[in-house]
Parts: structure tokens; sequence; C-alpha cells
């Protein structure tokens, strides 16, 4: 193999953490992953399915075989309310209450940026989720993207 680049760890990080991977659309994170693997005198390769592959040394009875998803956690939209409040569902084991309130970029014909919200948390009515969240979980059906954004506008961009 030769000698290996040393690759700054934050640098690392961040170039993997900002490669985008919704579900199903990995491709970007798997040529960071082949990038960088090359520039440290790695040989790897891709499988039909995507998955980057490579040998590691060449013990042939130590065997070491590490996996790692290459996707994002992601959401999914369900509709757009009349006043372009996006309805979400979740792909896989998220939970409304591990995420929060958070920035969101939802991939369309063109990308939309927005925000996870559960409404405004300064009330005590009984139809605000930050008041049901007192008591019980919030749940995703609370939840809404808020992108500032019409019906009619997130419409033309795809979503």
């Amino acid at each position: 193999m030769g000698k290996h680049k040393l690759l700054d760890a934050l640098d690392l990080i961040q170039e993997l953490i900002f490669a985008e991977g919704a579900p199903g659309d990995e491709h970007r994170v798997a040529e960071v992953v082949v990038r960088l693997m090359k520039d440290i005198g790695y040989k790897p390769t891709r499988d039909p399915r995507g998955n980057v592959l490579s040998k590691v040394g060449s013990s042939k009875t130590n065997k070491i075989l590490v996996t790692a998803h290459m996707d994002e956690i992601a959401l999914m939209v369900e509709k757009i309310d009349y006043d372009g409040k996006i309805r979400v569902t979740p792909l896989g084991g998220l939970y409304p209450w591990k995420w929060g309130e958070q920035p969101v970029t939802i991939h369309s014909k063109q990308p939309v940026e927005g925000i996870v919200s559960f409404g405004c948390i300064h009330t005590n009515s009984s139809q605000s989720p930050a008041v049901a969240a007192r008591s019980s979980a919030l749940t995703w059906p609370m939840a809404y993207i808020f992108t500032g954004m019409t019906k009619a506008q997130l419409e033309s961009r795809g979503v």
C-alpha cells in the first residue's frame, strides 16, 4: 500500500456530514468515501448496489468486515397543507422528540430549505403540540416543515 496520507479528522467528518445521502440516493456519499480511501492508498470498488468495498491488508486468517450506512436519516413528504405547511412521515426509526426543531433540506426538483416545527411554544392552547408535549411524547402528526412558501410555490419547485 505504501505510505498513507494522513487526513485531518475534522475535515474528514465535515466532508462526510455535508455529502448529501438521502435514502436511495447515496451516490454523493459513496463518491466521497471512494476518493478518501484512494487518498490513503486503498483501492475501493463499487458493487451493483452502490456499496463501497475495499480489501484492507492481506491476512488470510483474520477476517474483519466493517459496515456502515451511507444514507441520511430522512423524512418523506406526505402532503402540503393549504397554508404551505409540509406534513412528513419518518423513513426508519426516527422520533420527533429525539430530533427536535432543526433545519432540513427538502430534496425535490429545486431543493427547498425549511425547519421542523411544532408551532408556537408560548401558548396554553390545548390544540398546541407544545402543550401536549408536557404530558406525552411528540409524534410526527404534530410536526410540520416550515419554509415560508405557499403551497403553489412549493409545488412549482417539485415538492
